[in-house]
């Protein structure tokens, strides 16, 4: 709970929750960015680290994300060097 929690989890779970909100499902359309960022937001302190959604929130609608993917390529993101692992 908390800080036990390791903080590239605390990430993780904040980057896998948006994904399956925005995402389409065969049961449902994905949201919008707009909707699954307030959901995020409304779960800060409970579900989320509410520091790190802060930040989250902040990089999503400043086009960060965008413009990392632009540049490297979204399958660049998945490369890991030789050896690395998460």
């Amino acid at each position: 709970k908390g800080e036990a929690i390791p903080f590239f989890a605390r990430i993780l779970s904040i980057v896998d929750c948006y994904e399956a909100l925005i995402s389409d499902r065969t049961y449902r359309k994905g949201l919008t960015k707009a909707e699954a960022l307030a959901i995020i937001q409304r779960d800060a302190g409970s579900y989320f680290d509410p520091e790190l959604v802060e930040i989250f929130v902040k990089a999503m609608n400043s086009g960060l994300a965008g413009r990392v993917i632009r540049e490297f390529g979204e399958s660049d993101l998945y490369d890991l060097p030789a050896g690395q692992t998460f």
